[in-house]
């Protein structure tokens, strides 16, 4: 260290010192003129606080005030570079000059900066002024209403212009106040550090070693620049407050006029195709553009390919470096070429959509302000455009600016390789690349700004539609509510619940089709077929009783063509009934699946029924009226059902039978062939009768009874000798109808038989039975228990 001092000419120790301290005074002084920023900690954070009240700064004392430091610190700086230019200079003296000419270099620009963000608040002080005059001496708009559309859309964009950049302002000033906050206690720590140095070095310049100086040098350094830091930031966050307020006095004068206005404006047919006109010339000179581009992209695609082609024939192995190297470069700038003209008819392209949206736009904007007004219906779907318009332009948006981002990063990273880079061919590759990846930043920065204006135009047509919705009569509005109505209503039947292929004929070919099965189109067809069945089951019932009265159906035969008329009927109103509502009949394919899960689960035992239904109305194994038993019920056969049938017995009831029992079960049908049944009577007589007698007497009350049929003639035949009584059986046919009962025939020939017999002196016997007794021996008798 010994050395160090004796390489340094003591003339400049004290000079350099002198004029730091020169420096820091009068920094400290103008520090001291700042209360706002640098009395401390808790005055840091009282100037972040944006609520408290704004504290009046004479800003030609504060320009004055930088201006010296700019002074005194560019005096230092033409002190350091006299001094630099002594050859004598070791090479650790020249190197900490350089060190400080450099830091007060960047002082000296900080403050030019504060100088120039000085002066830009005065003039944004003099823009305030003027605004308020021309807010407070507001004049209405020449002309008289309605005025042009045209006139109230530039008052419109200059609010939208206005509100989104104090939107903008807002978030600024809010990442400013933190950056404040950061700088102050930056800046605070380093006056904490310097004052503390300060204190442990002394007072006396005389006294410090280097070393000290140094330290002491580097806190001081320190502390200035975070103050230039704190200060340039409240600068910039003043300088923003002011431009906002200029900004809230210009959208209150421009709300002036426009509530002046007060939607009272006009979109004539000339403005129209004024207007449209415009867009066109701009789309059709995009065209052009695109067309050019379009060119070049294709001259420079073909020499990607010739470069691709070129590079893939070396051979990798055998050919020179130098020569490969040549190879690769070339593709690597063809491929940055390409990829620079395709941005160029990318942009172009989305330019030209954006003009026939706009032009799209403008039709919607005529139909707001044309006579009569739109309907609720046509205003609806205007809103829902603009609505899925600003969602699609949010999402380009953002696709963008991340591709912005990238290709920021991109040419960031292509600089910083250009900049240490030494062979030529990389350079050239380099090059190329840089200059694709800022056409490509370029073209989605142009594409960004004119999105952001059309966004703008949407949002100018949503204000439009919540001014006319604001400004309906009842009357119009009552009308938009049933418009409304009728739209939910539309959209409801016209909903898709799925959608089936289908096959149709077109010039004599098969084509393959996709239609829409609807909530309207599945209504009417249950409509269709519910008045389809209800006509057609009375059509049937009208014709069978038809035919039962003048042709004499039987009943059996009539339910049988009812039901085959109604299964054929039924499925031909289905095919009918889906082809006019446009549903195709492989739906029930799609349905297949469903139908045949719910079957093998749930359904086999119906399905079951449904099929021995249908068997036995094929087979006719039993009719309507039959005599039948199946399993102890026996009755009357009254319907036969799709699942099952119903047997009225004579007692009068009705027993439900399912159709698979009948099909698969013993069944016994008493009047399968015709109506004749036989049935049998016994009777038993006293063994002394004369059985001829028996026979003839029996046989004649059967003979007179006026429901047994005489042909087969009854007979009457000698069955046992019984125990008591000789057994006869008497052997007769009945016609079985619905008014026949057979036990009370069998009740009336028991009472003539018994009354025959009982004129003709002829007993029936009770039943006897004879006790033969052993007389060998006494019979005992005693009693088990004499208590009882």
């Amino acid at each position: 260290m010994s050395k160090k001092f004796r390489v340094i000419p003591l003339h400049i120790k004290f000079r350099t010192a002198s004029a730091i301290i020169l420096l820091l005074s009068s920094m400290s002084s103008a520090y001291a003129q700042m209360p706002s920023l640098f009395p401390g900690k808790s005055q840091t954070q009282q100037a972040i606080n944006t609520s408290q009240a704004p504290v009046v700064v004479d800003l030609n004392k504060e320009l004055a005030d930088a201006q010296s430091r700019l002074g005194d610190t560019q005096g230092v700086i033409n002190r350091l570079q006299a001094q630099l230019k002594d050859t004598n200079l070791s090479n650790d003296a020249r190197s900490n000059l350089l060190k400080q000419f450099n830091q007060r270099q960047t002082l000296a620009d900080r403050y030019a900066q504060q100088i120039d963000y000085l002066k830009q608040l005065q003039v944004y002080d003099q823009k305030i002024v003027d605004a308020k005059q021309q807010r407070d001496n507001w004049v209405a708009p020449a002309g008289n209403p309605p005025w042009s559309v045209v006139q109230g859309d530039q008052v419109k964009n200059e609010m939208i212009m206005q509100e989104s950049r104090i939107t903008k302002i807002n978030d600024e000033l809010s990442a400013l106040s933190d950056q404040i906050a950061i700088y102050g206690r930056e800046k605070s720590d380093a006056d904490v550090r310097l004052r503390q140095l300060q204190e442990k070095l002394g007072n006396d310049p005389t006294k410090l070693t280097e070393a000290s100086r140094i330290a002491l040098d580097e806190a001081q350094m320190t502390q200035a620049f975070k103050s230039s830091l704190l200060y340039r930031a409240d600068l910039e966050k003043r300088l923003k407050e002011k431009l906002r307020t200029l900004l809230e006095i210009q959208l209150s004068t421009s709300a002036k006029t426009w509530n002046y206005f007060d939607g009272r404006f006009v979109l004539t047919p000339e403005i129209l195709a004024s207007a449209k006109g415009d867009l066109q010339l701009i789309i059709d000179r995009d065209r052009n553009q695109e067309l050019n581009a379009l060119a070049k992209s294709e001259t420079a695609l073909n020499r990607l390919n010739k470069a691709q082609a070129e590079f893939q024939a070396l051979d990798h192995k055998n050919t020179p470096l130098d020569r490969l190297a040549q190879a690769r470069a070339n593709l690597d700038m063809a491929q940055a070429n390409e990829a620079s003209a395709r941005s160029d008819v990318d942009r172009l392209r989305r330019l030209i959509e954006m003009g026939g949206y706009a032009q799209q736009v403008w039709d919607a904007r005529a139909a707001l302000y044309a006579t009569p007004r739109p309907s609720a219906e046509r205003v609806s779907e205007i809103a829902q455009s603009v609505k899925d318009g600003l969602l699609r332009i949010a999402q380009v948006r953002d696709n963008l600016g991340q591709a912005l981002t990238a290709n920021e990063q991109a040419a960031f990273t292509l600089r910083e390789n250009l900049l240490f880079s030494k062979d030529v061919l990389a350079r050239q590759v380099l090059t190329a690349k840089l200059q694709a990846a800022n056409t490509e930043a370029d073209s989605i920065r142009l594409v960004l700004t004119a999105l952001e204006d059309f966004e703008q135009f949407l949002s100018l047509l949503q204000s439009e539609l919540a001014a006319q919705a604001t400004h309906r009569s009842v009357t119009e509005r009552m009308a938009d509510f049933g418009d409304q109505l009728v739209n939910v209503g539309r959209n409801t039947w016209n909903y898709e619940l799925f959608s089936v292929d289908d096959f149709v004929i077109a010039d004599g070919k098969e084509v393959k089709t996709t239609r829409s099965v609807t909530i309207g189109k599945s209504i009417g067809a249950v409509a269709m077929l519910l008045f389809g069945f209800m006509l057609i089951s009375w059509l049937i019932r009208s014709s069978i009783a038809l035919a039962e009265r003048r042709f004499g159906l039987k009943p059996s035969s009539a339910l049988a063509v009812r039901r085959w008329l109604t299964f054929i009927a039924t499925g031909t109103l289905i095919a009918l009934s889906f082809n006019l509502v446009q549903i195709p009949l492989s739906i029930f394919a799609f349905l297949g699946g469903a139908l045949a899960i719910g079957i093998g689960f749930g359904a086999q035992n119906v399905l079951k029924n449904l099929i021995s239904g249908g068997m036995l109305l094929i087979e006719r194994p039993i009719k309507l009226g039959d005599f039948v038993e199946i399993e102890g019920v026996r009755g009357r056969v009254t319907s036969i059902g799709l699942r099952v049938s119903t047997i009225h017995s004579s007692d009068g009831i009705d027993t439900l039978i399912p159709n698979s029992e009948l099909v698969e079960k013993k069944l016994t049908n008493w009047t399968f062939s015709n109506q004749n049944i036989r049935r049998e009577i016994k009777v038993g007589v006293a063994y002394d009768a004369d059985p001829t007698e028996i026979q003839r007497l029996i046989q004649s009350v059967a003979l007179v009874h006026p429901d047994v049929i005489q042909s087969p003639t009854p007979m009457v035949v000698f069955d046992d000798f019984g125990d008591s009584a000789l057994i006869f059986t008497l052997r007769f046919w009945i016609r079985v109808d619905t008014a026949t009962d057979g036990r009370l025939i069998d009740s009336d020939l028991r009472s003539g038989i018994m009354a025959k017999l009982k004129n003709a002196g002829i007993d029936i016997p009770n039943p006897q039975l004879d006790v033969h007794l052993s007389a060998v021996a006494p019979l005992k008798v005693s009693i088990p228990n004499p208590s009882i």
